[in-house]
């Protein structure tokens, strides 16, 4: 047969591509691949073989399969190759490069598989942006978060620092560091007050800096007590101290500073607070019970918060400083009245008893308003008898005061201390019978002391002013004793003064009254008899025609010559004693009126007269009208 050529073309060796393996961050470029110049393979006319190359890529954890590969869009038809895609996720990829040589592509080959191993980036390295350290301290410089990496990976931490001054640039790994949380100090350089750090952090591929962090170095506190010794009272009581502060040799400190005390007996006393302008500081001394204590006062420390309450700057050793302090007890004298304490004390008397006790201080009193007031001391323990004179213008409301003192105390009390007058007896005034009125003037004495008040206990009778000795009475019972009882009164509460009273009675009588008499001499109601006139001290009646004409005047100093014309013959039964004639039907020349209506106006006057000496002291007037009709028949 005819015969055939095989062409045998050398095959693909040298297929290579480096780096075997590949490590990078997430958000990085891939790095450049590398690939080897293949051997074998056609050639052309004898020289170079001639090759194409095929880059394909795969993104997958694990080992891709057949159908995991793709053909890059550009730039994998060279012998090297450069992934144009960022490494946006953390997924891993792979690279392998395809060798194809001959007219008609024959021989191809496979390179090896490079992965790319992509490290999840570091999402968040904080630490604090600020800190305040004391001097001679140490102390954990802090981290806010950290989060991202590799979590199969132990993170690689470096801290650095630069000082005042200085910037990052400047910055220097700080040997030791690798802690999340890097632990600085002690402090004590007073010449380098201000620092500066940052965290490194590597965690595989991934590397990450944190913003700076400002460390400033604080002050430690100092001072001394400088109050000389001195007496003081419990729970009112401020110290002196001198804290140095305005002589600050570290530049940076934070005011308030809290101190605290010791006394020789009590230790952490405080805190009290003290700022800059104002080197004092209030405590509350307490003796405890007992009445007098003295205390030895030293600092037993200072301190400040930069930060807040977790953290505290704490003085170093302070100077030997110490004041004396003798403490009493605040004295709580009182003022007892019956055995008890009471606001208000009242006595019917110009003496009250009082016991003064003085607590554990030494006792003085006095009382306001002052004048005529005396405080002696009486027979018992702490007992004293405060006095006024027996005068009427003494008697009253005092306020007494107790101060008691002790050391640097003082303690007060009062009392509201009245006194009341004991009254003279009552006096009602003389019992009073009345005629042709239905009122009367009583005639009480006034009271010495006190108040006085008149009540109706028999009859009828209404005072205008129940408190008046000298009331009007009206509406008078008729025909019945109307008994009324002054009363006085004088004091309240335990201070009432003994009650005194006395009855005045007043007897109103029925006032025999005719509408007419007939003095024609038939023996019946030849007069005009009136009944009760005859108890006036003083009278004046006078008759009056319809004209209003004076007609006939009758009283005390003319009744005479009407009494000797009088004929009693001609009155039956005769005149009660209680009776008189004040008219015989005549005018005052003596003749006979005529017959018809006349009115008359009666005025009376009763003496008030003294009880004891029975002088006319005063005088009742009284006025009564009416009228009468003369028969002549």
């Amino acid at each position: 047969s005819s015969f055939i050529v095989i062409e045998v073309l050398p095959s693909i060796t040298n297929n290579l591509v480096s780096p075997a393996d590949l490590l990078q961050c997430q958000l990085e470029m891939p790095e450049d691949l590398s690939g080897s110049l293949p051997g074998g393979g056609a050639t052309v006319a004898g020289n170079d073989p001639t090759r194409v190359y095929r880059w394909e890529v795969a993104q997958i954890e694990g080992i891709p399969g057949s159908g995991d590969w793709s053909h890059p869009s550009s730039g994998a038809a060279a012998q090297d190759y450069t992934d144009p895609n960022q490494l946006i996720t953390d997924v891993d990829r792979w690279y392998k490069r395809i060798v194809i040589s001959g007219p008609a592509g024959e021989c191809t080959d496979t390179s090896n598989h490079v992965r790319l191993v992509v490290h999840s980036e570091i999402t968040a390295n904080a630490i604090d942006v600020a800190e305040d350290i004391c001097f001679e301290d140490s102390r954990a410089l802090r981290e806010i978060s950290l989060s991202g990496g590799e979590d199969t990976i132990t993170p690689v931490f470096t801290w650095r620092r630069w000082l005042e001054g200085e910037t990052s640039a400047d910055a220097v790994d700080i040997a030791g560091s690798d802690e999340q949380e890097y632990v600085s100090g002690p402090y004590s350089d007073p010449a380098t007050l201000i620092y500066n750090y940052d965290r490194m952090v590597e965690i595989g591929a991934c590397r990450d800096t944190s913003g700076s962090m400002l460390v400033t170095v604080m002050q430690l506190p100092g001072g001394v007590l400088t109050d000389a010794g001195f007496p003081a009272c419990e729970k009112d009581t401020v110290l002196e101290l001198d804290l140095n502060m305005d002589a600050l040799t570290l530049g940076h400190y934070i005011t308030p500073w809290e101190v605290y005390l010791k006394d020789g007996v009590h230790t952490g006393i405080g805190p009290g607070s003290v700022d800059k302008d104002l080197d004092t500081m209030g405590i509350v001394m307490d003796t405890e019970g007992a009445d007098h204590v003295t205390y030895t006062y030293e600092i037993e420390s200072i301190r400040y918060y930069p930060e807040g309450d977790d953290y505290a700057c704490v003085s170093a050793a302070l100077p030997p400083s110490s004041v004396v302090v003798d403490l009493s007890r605040r004295p709580d004298p009182q003022i007892l009245a019956d055995g008890e304490a009471r606001e208000s004390f009242k006595v019917c008397n110009d003496t009250a008893l009082l016991v003064l006790n003085p607590d554990n201080g030494t006792l003085t009193s006095w009382s306001v308003p002052t004048g005529s007031v005396s405080i002696t001391s009486g027979s018992g323990q702490d007992e004293y008898q405060v006095s006024i004179p027996d005068n009427s213008d003494d008697y009253g409301q005092y306020r007494i005061y107790a101060k008691s003192e002790a050391g640097d105390c003082a303690g007060l009390d009062s009392i509201e201390l009245y006194f009341f007058e004991q009254p003279a007896p009552a006096y009602a005034g003389k019992d009073t019978m009345l005629f042709l009125i239905n009122s009367v003037q009583l005639r009480a004495d006034p009271p010495t002391a006190g108040i006085g008040t008149w009540h109706l206990t028999n009859g009828s009778g209404i005072p205008d002013d129940e408190h008046d000795p000298n009331t009007l009475v009206r509406d008078l019972g008729m025909g019945e004793e109307n008994t009324f009882r002054w009363t006085i009164e004088n004091g309240e509460d335990e201070g009432l003064c003994t009650t005194s009273q006395d009855v005045t009675i007043v007897l109103r009588n029925e006032v025999k009254k005719y509408n007419g008499f007939s003095p024609n001499g038939d023996m019946d109601n030849e007069y005009y008899i009136m009944q009760g006139l005859v108890y006036a001290d003083e009278f004046e009646v006078i008759f009056l025609n319809s004209l209003g004409n004076e007609v006939r005047t009758i009283n005390q100093d003319n009744y005479s010559i009407l009494e000797e014309m009088i004929d009693e013959s001609l009155i039956t039964d005769g005149l009660r004693d209680d009776e008189m004639v004040i008219w015989d039907g005549r005018s005052n020349n003596g003749n006979m009126v005529p017959a018809g209506t006349y009115y008359y106006v009666v005025t009376f006057t009763m003496y008030i007269r003294d009880y004891q000496t029975d002088a006319i002291i005063g005088y009742d007037n009284y006025e009564f009208k009416d009228y009468v009709v003369v028969v002549r028949e």
